[in-house]
């Protein structure tokens, strides 16, 4: 069975200790509305969930459901 968008946002922060509060404030909604994407209720905007994957520090793919494996990204190398 395929995640949710909701329940793959709800993964990736709680596996980054994160409280839905400060997710909320980190892109800019309330604690209330993102509750409601977690539940599946509602329906971010593309710029919200891109936002998301930044502060979450995971792709896209994963949180549409196209990966299976929430990777955090590795920062580049530095030379």
């Amino acid at each position: 069975m395929q995640e949710s968008l909701g329940l793959r946002i709800r993964l990736a922060r709680t596996r980054r200790g994160m409280k839905q509060a400060e997710l909320a404030d980190a892109i800019g909604i309330s604690r209330n509305a993102m509750s409601l994407i977690e539940k599946g209720t509602s329906d971010p905007a593309f710029s919200r969930v891109q936002k998301m994957a930044e502060v979450l520090k995971t792709s896209l793919d994963y949180l549409g459901g196209k990966k299976e494996e929430d990777s955090e990204q590795k920062p580049a190398a530095v030379a």
